[in-house]
């Protein structure tokens, strides 16, 4: 005998919606290949995204730390772990992430903010410099225009050689 599949249960609501949405949403979701159903709750989802816990966010970056350290750090993935502490900060200062006080919640709001600044200050500096073609060539290579020279040596380094 097989067993009947089991449905989750979902809630379910009437909604009202202004003239013309139900049309533009309905076009919207054929042009994309989704039903209207699916269209507003992608929409929903990503308005209202679910919270997190301090203790499940922390663990989901130690495990993005720990698979940088066991397959080797690529720029992907350093990228992927800056992208996740960001949205962890942020979400700190929105309240997704709960458990954070409210002096806790403006002490990050405001280092957050700071931070941001002296970004952008930063980077007004640097657009506003002249950077010669070595320059340009580190800069794009690390993002930064430093320069690896070493002096000339002071005597000559091949007049002691036999000849």
């Amino acid at each position: 005998m097989s067993k009947k599949p089991t449905i989750q249960p979902q809630d379910k609501y009437v909604l009202r919606l202004p003239d013309g949405l139900r049309d533009r949403i309905k076009a919207y979701a054929e042009r994309n290949g989704r039903s209207m159903n699916a269209e507003i709750i992608r929409v929903l989802e990503r308005e209202y995204p679910p919270a997190w816990t301090i203790a499940g966010r922390v663990g989901q970056m130690i495990e993005v730390l720990r698979g940088l350290r066991t397959a080797g750090a690529t720029e992907e993935s350093v990228e992927r772990l800056a992208a996740e502490l960001q949205e962890t900060i942020e979400g700190m200062m929105s309240g997704r992430v709960q458990g954070v006080d409210e002096v806790m919640r403006e002490r990050i709001r405001a280092f957050y903010e700071d931070m941001q600044l002296r970004e952008a200050e930063d980077a007004v500096d640097l657009q506003n410099m002249e950077y010669d073609e070595e320059e340009l060539l580190t800069m794009e290579r690390i993002g930064r225009p430093e320069k690896y020279a070493e002096p000339p040596p002071k005597s000559d380094p091949f007049k002691d050689l036999p000849e």
